[in-house]
């Protein structure tokens, strides 16, 4: 039943009803057009379901990255329990671009502002990100405590990319 309703052959109205929108005794052009009919509902469908991605795609990307001093700087959250190596190694490689972002913000809530600032630390420390394995290289550029778009009080850290720019 799934495949005859996945071509158009039925129709399915919900809770095991069905209609039959095509049979064997039907005109070829009377199944052409109920085929064409389906066919065409489905592509709407999927691209209302493209365009709804890409929307969200386009906001998640606004809201990764952030502008400070007229830098692009790609943002992360920070918890007590983030690490370089389990947390942002992957992430920095995934979303940092050397060529589009001058570097990264580390943003907490302000309760988790010493973790943050000390992942800052171990960030700007050469000998921890080597050991870490990370590719890019940071210092401190600054920092604020600010509202984000939820009305949070959090903590951002500004930190430019040193080994590539």
């Amino acid at each position: 039943m799934y495949r005859a309703a996945t071509i158009g052959l039925i129709l399915f109205h919900g809770d095991k009803t069905f209609s039959i929108q095509i049979t064997p005794e039907d005109s070829e052009e009377r199944r052409h057009e109920i085929a064409t009919s389906h066919i065409d509902r489905l592509w709407e469908e999927i691209e209302a379901e493209q365009e709804k991605r890409s929307d969200e795609e386009e906001e998640t990307e606004e809201k990764s990255v952030l502008i400070h001093n007229e830098d692009s700087f790609v943002r992360t959250f920070v918890g007590r329990e983030t690490d370089i190596k389990d947390n942002l190694e992957g992430y920095f490689q995934a979303a940092y671009d050397p060529e589009e972002h001058t570097g990264v913000v580390l943003e907490s809530w302000t309760s988790v502002a010493e973790a943050a600032d000390e992942l800052a630390n171990q960030l700007t420390d050469d000998d921890l990100t080597s050991e870490a394995g990370l590719l890019y290289r940071f210092e401190k550029e600054g920092e604020e405590v600010t509202t984000d778009e939820d009305g949070e009080k959090v903590l951002r850290i500004y930190l430019n990319e040193v080994r590539f720019s």
